[in-house]
């Protein structure tokens, strides 16, 4: 402190808040998926000299390398730092290698080829068990990070149809859970592949816990849905299940359509945890039914004895033949 030269008090100098030495911090993810290799790009400026080897280090709880074994290190370098991730404690050792003086605004970016994995459970905006910190003149400085980006993701997503006819519309519905809030104005998109019927506006799907409206784009086979009035907020963990009726003319592929389909695809804006497109989980499939025709003769005291023709789609003869001889045969005894 400063020394008045009148003074003749001894003055008391407090210690520097660890708010006032690490300021301005901030995480950005690229690509930022849950679960996925990503850039981690740290902004922060520190209220005092960095020396050569002094460390930064940034905490990530629940960040990983993916199967990584006990002990495991990562080394990699950026542009100032000599950087090491170390696995068992999820934090990352940043050395630097000249000197950085004071008040110098950093921008480091944790390469991609690091092998970083975000937290599969995603990340809420500014969460606050993310830290950074540092040591200078033997003082311990920590901080939580004061801006970072939410990740969100889908805890359960489902597709299922009705009626379930190749080529033929259908019911769609999609029944989801989100780990973050959803708010009127958020967005929902699913990529249904292979999946026809024109372009329609003005679907409407209302259920207890949300209301959505939106459209078809069948050039790009997605359905846009928007959280819209009255809803005003879906709580974290809730799920919401949209239904669109065969009426608005979406069509299930033309060829059957095996379960769990990769290529179906979801994908949210909302605000509170954005999730990148990725596959639903759990989606039915179809089958592409023919007609076959089977003889079936029955006898003894059947209300319907002798011999008829039965006709059975199925997937083929076999099942159709499984079918006629099963259930056809006793619904007509």
């Amino acid at each position: 402190c400063p020394v008045p030269a009148s003074s003749v008090q001894p003055l008391f100098c407090p210690a520097p808040t660890s708010a006032e030495m690490i300021t301005l911090t901030s995480l950005v993810y690229s690509p930022r998926v849950a679960a996925q290799v990503s850039e981690i790009t740290l902004r922060v400026t520190l209220q005092f000299p960095l020396l050569p080897a002094a460390n930064i280090t940034l905490t990530l709880p629940w960040f990983h390398v993916r199967d990584a074994a006990v002990g495991t290190t990562v080394a990699f370098q950026t542009a100032r730092f000599n950087g090491k991730w170390l696995n068992d404690q999820a934090r990352v050792e940043l050395v630097a290698r000249a000197l950085i003086n004071a008040s110098e605004p950093l921008e480091i970016a944790i390469p991609s080829t690091a092998a970083i994995r975000l937290p599969e459970r995603g990340l809420s905006t500014n969460q606050q068990d993310l830290l950074v910190s540092s040591v200078y003149a033997g003082a311990f400085y920590q901080v939580a990070v004061a801006k970072s980006e939410p990740i969100g993701i889908f805890k359960s997503s489902a597709l299922t149809f009705h009626p379930k006819v190749v080529g033929q519309p259908t019911m769609v519905k999609l029944t989801f859970r989100l780990a973050s809030e959803m708010v009127a104005g958020d967005s929902v998109e699913v990529f249904l592949d292979g999946f026809g019927g024109a372009s329609v506006d003005g679907i409407v799907s209302v259920s207890n816990t949300a209301t959505l409206r939106g459209s078809w784009n069948s050039k790009v086979t997605t359905l846009y849905l928007t959280v819209d009035a009255p809803t005003i907020r879906v709580p974290p963990d809730t799920e919401v299940t949209v239904t669109v009726e065969a009426s608005k003319g979406i069509s299930l592929p033309p060829l059957s359509m095996p379960a769990n389909l990769p290529t179906l695809l979801l994908r949210t804006d909302a605000l509170a945890g954005p999730v990148e497109w990725g596959r639903v989980q759990v989606a039915e499939g179809t089958t592409s039914f023919k007609c076959f025709t089977e003889k079936l003769s029955l006898t003894g005291g059947s209300f319907c004895g002798g011999n008829h023709t039965v006709r059975v789609c199925a997937a083929n003869r076999a099942s159709a033949s499984t079918y006629a001889q099963g259930a056809a045969r006793q619904a007509m005894s």
